[in-house]
This record gives C-alpha cells, sequence and structure tokens, in this order.
C-alpha cells in the first residue's frame, strides 16, 4: 500500500456564512497550508 499524507482540522465557526457555506479565502488558504505541511513532512521545503 502507497503512503499517503493525512491532515485533519476543524473548520472554525467565523469562516461559515448564515448558509452554512466556508468562506472561498478560508478554504483556498487551508489548501495551502496543508500543501507546505505535506512538503515539510517529506522534506521538500526549507525550513527557517
Amino acid at each position: 500500500m502507497e503512503a499517503f499524507y493525512h491532515h485533519e482540522f476543524v473548520v472554525p465557526t467565523e469562516a461559515v456564512d448564515g448558509n452554512g457555506h466556508v468562506n472561498n479565502v478560508a478554504y483556498v488558504q487551508w489548501m495551502q497550508d496543508v500543501a507546505v505541511a505535506h512538503a515539510t513532512s517529506v522534506g521538500c521545503t526549507a525550513e527557517t
């Protein structure tokens, strides 16, 4: 079985609007944060 990266987090209530939809900007930021975390976990980023 191939290894995969798993990242779990809780969506803060302030990122959800009155219709129950997540703010698009917040969603894209989470994707970027997880992508960087994954890259870091396999040694593809330089930590300062």
